[in-house]
């Protein structure tokens, strides 16, 4: 636990999650409230969301972003200085699950590797916190004494997780199922206290969605129906829609392959050797799947379940097969190792000098830009962190979702006037896309040009509408 902590101060300090596109649409609205607004998101103005309020994703992120904030203000520091906290939060859940069950100390120092994989290339999105909460649930529903209150408590997290992000509330549900089901199974539990107390944290979690909704369920229903139709629409209309998005998917296309693989092999070889316990919280997780992709819920942060699973899997082989522990001292290792090397590829970079954070000549004449009728100013998410320190002025506008929804990005909605503040890596879309032509130099380490990270990721241009040119035929 004291090396998972260091773990992730480090990472911390070197200013890991990086930004990730998303960032601005999921924070918005959290930054809004702390610096005085309401609960809408103004960076999304031009998505053009019926309805003021930020009612198109579950609002427990955004407060709780804003409460975080309240206490420590607002900068790039606090913000990721949460995610890390619920990095920890998942972490320290998770060895506490793993040591119940009696797992080796190696397999616990896997942990946070594990949780560093899933969860850092997601930047600021709410997965996390909707995992910490789920973990921290299901940790104290196993460390605790099955006294009425901790099983309330284990419950209430465990929902208000699968409240926190649509995306994760099947595995959060397999988690609240697989802990009523170990309840039900236990010798003297008196089965209508458990029907009353978990309907108590049923109700107590929706009482708290209503409240931050501000009991405005109808409008919220309506807002969040119309986005999440319009997006499974594109992915998951089909079910051939769906085969096509698994094809397609980074979920199944990185170095994180090996661990799903890994999971799904283990998991069959429990199952064949009828090795249920401690694994038992992995059947329902795997029972969850076709739910999950059905619902188009796969994709960003959901292969933390697979590692989950692998290690409550490893657990229970290591402990029903002990000769087993040879190869697996070795394979897992090796496979946590690959499938969380970029952040380490990205620390040498920096502490070699190759990665530097310079922020260019633009800096101040992005500073100085102010949002106006004529001249709106849309920023990306590198920019709203390194030039703006999250503290972004009033009537900016996000790049990245800048288009009338379903649409997004610039190049599908230009309008004169604007003027871009944008990282190297909207810049390279922009050359992609348009006439844009600016330098972005990059290192490229042993010569890999698909691993190839931009050498001054800080670095700000500002760039008039006008220079695009508008689109390029051949982009």
């Amino acid at each position: 636990m004291a090396g998972t902590l260091v773990f992730l101060v480090f990472l911390w300090v070197m200013d890991f999650p990086k930004p990730m596109v998303d960032d601005l649409f999921y924070i918005g609205a959290g930054l809004n409230m702390a610096g005085g607004g309401d609960f809408s998101n103004p960076l999304l103005a031009r998505q053009e969301f019926p309805g003021h309020f930020f009612f198109v994703y579950p609002p427990l992120h955004s407060y709780a972003i804003w409460g975080w904030m309240k206490l420590f203000g607002i900068s790039a520091a606090s913000l990721t200085g949460f995610q890390m906290t619920m990095y920890l939060v998942t972490a320290l859940s998770t060895i506490v699950i793993l040591r119940k069950q009696s797992a080796p100390v190696w397999l616990e120092w896997l942990v946070p590797l594990g949780v560093t994989t899933a969860f850092l290339p997601l930047g600021l999105r709410p997965e996390p916190l909707a995992v910490a909460l789920t973990m921290a649930g299901f940790a104290l529903f196993v460390a605790a004494p099955r006294r009425t209150p901790f099983i309330f408590a284990a419950f209430l997290l465990m929902l208000l997780g699968g409240s926190a992000a649509p995306r994760m509330t099947v595995f959060s549900a397999a988690l609240a199922s697989a802990a009523g089901y170990g309840l039900w199974r236990e010798k003297g539990a008196e089965r209508r206290i458990l029907w009353i107390t978990g309907l108590a944290a049923l109700l107590s979690a929706f009482f708290i969605f209503l409240f931050l909704i501000h009991f405005q369920l109808g409008e919220f229903w309506r807002v969040f129906h119309f986005h999440s139709q319009r997006v499974r629409a594109g992915k998951f209309g089909q079910l051939v829609g769906v085969i096509g998005y698994l094809d397609d998917s980074p979920f199944l296309r990185t170095v994180q392959l090996p661990l799903v693989v890994l999971s799904a092999w283990l998991f069959l070889f429990g199952w064949k050797r009828k090795i249920h316990d401690p694994s038992r919280a992995s059947l329902f997780i795997v029972g969850c799947l076709p739910v999950v992709v059905l619902t188009g819920a796969l994709g960003e942060g959901t292969v933390w379940y697979a590692i989950f699973i692998l290690l409550l899997v490893s657990t229970a082989v290591l402990g029903a097969v002990p000769e087993m522990s040879r190869e697996l001292k070795i394979i897992l290792p090796c496979a946590f190792m690959l499938a969380g090397i970029k952040p380490f590829v990205i620390c040498y970079g920096m502490l070699a000098g190759h990665i530097q954070p310079d922020k260019g000549p633009d800096e101040p004449v992005a500073f100085a830009l102010r949002s106006t009728p004529a001249h709106p100013v849309l920023l990306d998410r590198s920019v709203a962190r390194y030039v703006f320190d999250y503290k972004i002025p009033p009537g900016f506008i996000d790049l990245q979702f800048s288009a009338p929804f379903p649409g997004s990005y610039v190049v599908q909605a230009f309008r004169g006037g604007d003027i871009y503040l944008a990282g190297p890596e909207n810049v390279d879309l922009l050359k992609l896309y348009t006439h844009v032509d600016r330098a972005t130099p990059k290192w490229v380490p042993l010569g890999l040009p698909n691993r190839q990270f931009d050498c001054y990721p800080r670095r700000v241009f500002v760039i008039p509408e006008e220079e695009c040119g508008g689109l390029r035929a051949d982009g």
